[in-house]
C-alpha cells in the first residue's frame, strides 16, 4: 500500500509556507540497520503518533506499507555548521512497514522542489533505499526524484530493484503539455523494465491527480479524475513475484554509436516554426495530410514521424529540441514530440489540451540520442491508457521508437533523454 506524498500532513505546498508551519507535523524516525529501524506498532507513542499509526495500519492489514511524512533529524549548531537555525533537519520522508508493522526501510527526497526548500533540507548523502520481500525487490523514491541519474538509475542498475513505489505530489500543469505525473510514471516503468506503484496527490482544485500501477510497457490500472475533490480511489493490480536478483539492465552495444539523428550528408529540413515549452524553444514541423511522414532537427538531433490519421481538422506538430533544460530539470536534454495544439496558432502548442477527435492508425515516432538514458512519454486523452497499443523500442543503446495504434485520440507524445 502506498500512500502520495503529503498524504498524512496534507498538501502544504502553500507558497512561501514557512518553515515553522512544518512544525506541528515533523516527527523524529529511529536510525535503521540492515532493515531494521526499532520501531514497531504500539498502544501508545508519544511524539511519534503518524509513524506509529502507519505501522499499526501494516500489522492490522498485514501488508508492506508506504507513507509520506515530514522527519526531524536533531542537530547542533556549534558541532555542525550546516545545522538549521531551529537546530533539527526536516526531510520529506518516505517510511516503509513491513507486514508485522515494523519499519524496515525510511528514505528523504533528494531533489526538493518549487517552495520547498524554504522550510524544507536536502540530505547531504545519496541514498539507495531498498528492501527485499517474498514479491522482490522494492525501492523507493518521492516525486522529482523520478527524474534524475541519483537515486533512480542507481536503485535500477546498481541495485536492481523489480518494483517502485512511488509516491508524488506532481501537478498537471497546462504550460507544460508533456511529462504529466501519469506519463511520467508509465515512462519510468516503460524505460526502466520494472513495476511502479505510484500514488500521486488528489488535489483537482490544484490539477493534482493522476496515480497508477504499471509493469514494463503496461498500465495495469490508474486512476485520472478532475471532476471530484473527494473521489480518492483505491487501486489494487496483480504484478509478477520476482525472486531472481540478477538480470540485465543494459542493452547490448552492437551498433552503439553515440552519434546523433542527423543525417548523414543530407539537408536538415527546414522547420515550419518555433514553440516554446517551459522556457525551451522547439523547431517543429506542423503534421499535413491525413497520411505521411515529416521530420525536423534542432541542430544536428533530428525527429523522425511515419504517421495515418483520421482527422486533418486539428493541429499537430513534431517538435525537437537540444540543449539545458535549467527550468525543470536542470540538466541536458534532447526531446522529440508530437503535439496536438488547442488551436490552429503554433503558440498555443506550448498548452496542455484535454480533448481531440484525432486518432492514429499508424504513429512511429524515432530519433537516435546521445545519452542512452530515453523515456518514452505518450497521453491518450482522457489519460485512457487501455484503449491505445503501443509500444517503446529500442534497437540499440541510443535508438529509441515509439510505436502506438488504435482508434483512441493521442494527444502527445515524446521522447526525452537525459543526459545524465
Amino acid at each position: 500500500m502506498v500512500f502520495p506524498e503529503y498524504g498524512i500532513t496534507g498538501f502544504i505546498d502553500a507558497p512561501k509556507m514557512a518553515r515553522e508551519n512544518v512544525y506541528p507535523f515533523m516527527e523524529v524516525l529511529p536510525d535503521c540497520y540492515n532493515g531494521t529501524c526499532k520501531l514497531c506498532c504500539q498502544k501508545s507513542a508519544t511524539g511519534q503518533e503518524i509513524q506509529n499509526g502507519v505501522a499499526c495500519i501494516a500489522k492490522q492489514s498485514k501488508m508492506y506499507v508506504q507513507a509520506n511524512m515530514i522527519a526531524a533529524r536533531p542537530c547542533e549548531v556549534l558541532k555542525d555548521h550546516n545545522c538549521p537555525y531551529d537546530n533539527h533537519y526536516l526531510f520529506n520522508t518516505n517510511i516503509i512497514f513491513n507486514p508485522a508493522g515494523c519499519m524496515i526501510a525510511k528514505y528523504h527526497k533528494e531533489h526538493l522542489v518549487e517552495e520547498e526548500p524554504i522550510r524544507l533540507d536536502t540530505p547531504r548523502e545519496n541514498q539507495h533505499v531498498t528492501f527485499d520481500t517474498e514479491y522482490g525487490r522494492f525501492g523507493t523514491a518521492v516525486c522529482a526524484d523520478g527524474l534524475y541519474k541519483l537515486p533512480m538509475v542507481s536503485l535500477v542498475e546498481d541495485y536492481q530493484i523489480d518494483h517502485l513505489l512511488f509516491s508524488s505530489a506532481w501537478g498537471n500543469a497546462e504550460w507544460w503539455p508533456i511529462m504529466q505525473p501519469m506519463e511520467w510514471q508509465y515512462a519510468m516503468a516503460a524505460r526502466y523494465n520494472i513495476s511502479v506503484i505510484a500514488a500521486n496527490t488528489h488535489e483537482p482544485s490544484e490539477s493534482y491527480t493522476g496515480s497508477g500501477i504499471y509493469r514494463s510497457q503496461s498500465a495495469l490500472n490508474y486512476t485520472w479524475d478532475e471532476s471530484d475533490p473527494l473521489k480518492s480511489t483505491m487501486l489494487t493490480a496483480e504484478l509478477p513475484v520476482i525472486t531472481k536478483r540478477i538480470k540485465p539492465r543494459h542493452l547490448p552495444t552492437a551498433g552503439d554509436t553515440r552519434q546523433s539523428a542527423a543525417p548523414t550528408g543530407q539537408a536538415i529540413p527546414k522547420p515550419d516554426g518555433t514553440i516554446t515549452i517551459v522556457n525551451d524553444t522547439y523547431n517543429v514541423r506542423i503534421l499535413k495530410g491525413d497520411t505521411g511522414g515529416a521530420e525536423v532537427c534542432y541542430g544536428t538531433h533530428c525527429c523522425c514521424l511515419k504517421y495515418a490519421r483520421n482527422n486533418t481538422q486539428e493541429l499537430y506538430v513534431l517538435g525537437s529540441y537540444a540543449g539545458v533544460q535549467d527550468n525543470v530539470f536542470k540538466l541536458r536534454v534532447e526531446s522529440c514530440l508530437v503535439l496536438r495544439c488547442p488551436t490552429d496558432d503554433l503558440k498555443s502548442c506550448s498548452r496542455h489540451v484535454e480533448l481531440s477527435k484525432t486518432s492514429f492508425s499508424i504513429f512511429e515516432l524515432e530519433s537516435t540520442f546521445i545519452s542512452e538514458y530515453v523515456f518514452p512519454n505518450i497521453l491518450p486523452m482522457s489519460h485512457a491508457y487501455s484503449k491505445l497499443d503501443w509500444k517503446f523500442i529500442r534497437p540499440d543503446r541510443h535508438s529509441n521508437v515509439i510505436k502506438s495504434s488504435g482508434d483512441w485520440p493521442l494527444m502527445a507524445a515524446a521522447l526525452i533523454g537525459m543526459d545524465f
